[in-house]
């Protein structure tokens, strides 16, 4: 009896450490997969963001933070005034860009006396409320191709964008500014 006794807290003890070692590797497994779908979500659906530079004042300031969604333009073209995220240019030292898309594929962009025309029409531009001093490559008509879009910063006289790097391919547009959320006292949906 005592034999079969101890044999049985063997079994038991063997059956524990069966046990933890399965209940551990189930733990690891779901925590690779939870790390895996955060992966996923960052590369293609979300992404947070922080704002470098001032081009885009006052919608943005230095450092605030936003998140952009990566998936609306894989089904319908961006918009004007959609705020976006670019890859940068070759050289530049920011990670990402924030600008504005002013100008659509197959329009044409121009600035006159420091205002935006399309297609000949002067913009009706909420966000650019001062005239410009600087038309860069727009100040002869810029025809914009098939998948190109004119952007520029809302801080107009202090922005690098495609008045001096020209138009953006939409495939360096990481996606759409969705919300800013830091500092806390200025969170907003766009």
């Amino acid at each position: 009896m005592e034999k079969s006794k101890e044999l049985t807290n063997v079994e038991k003890s063997e059956t524990k450490k069966k046990g933890l070692g399965y209940e551990l590797a189930s733990y690891a497994i779901w925590i690779g997969a939870a790390v895996v779908v955060a992966l996923a979500i960052r590369a293609f659906v979300f992404e947070k963001v922080s704002i470098q530079g001032d081009s885009m004042n006052p919608t943005f300031l230095n450092k605030q933070q936003c998140f952009i969604e990566k998936v609306s333009y894989r089904f319908h073209d961006a918009n004007r005034f959609d705020v976006v995220v670019l890859t940068p240019p070759p050289g530049e030292e920011h990670d990402h860009f924030i600008k504005r898309i002013i100008g659509l594929p197959g329009e044409t962009v121009q600035i006159i006396d420091g205002f935006v025309y399309i297609n000949g029409e002067k913009l009706d531009d909420p966000y650019g409320k001062t005239a410009t001093e600087t038309a860069g490559i727009a100040a002869d008509p810029v025809k914009l191709g098939e998948n190109e879009y004119f952007v520029m910063g809302d801080n107009r006289d202090y922005s690098r964008d495609s008045r001096s790097i020209g138009p953006v391919k939409s495939e360096k547009i990481n996606g759409r500014v969705l919300v800013r959320v830091w500092p806390i006292k200025d969170f907003k949906v766009f």
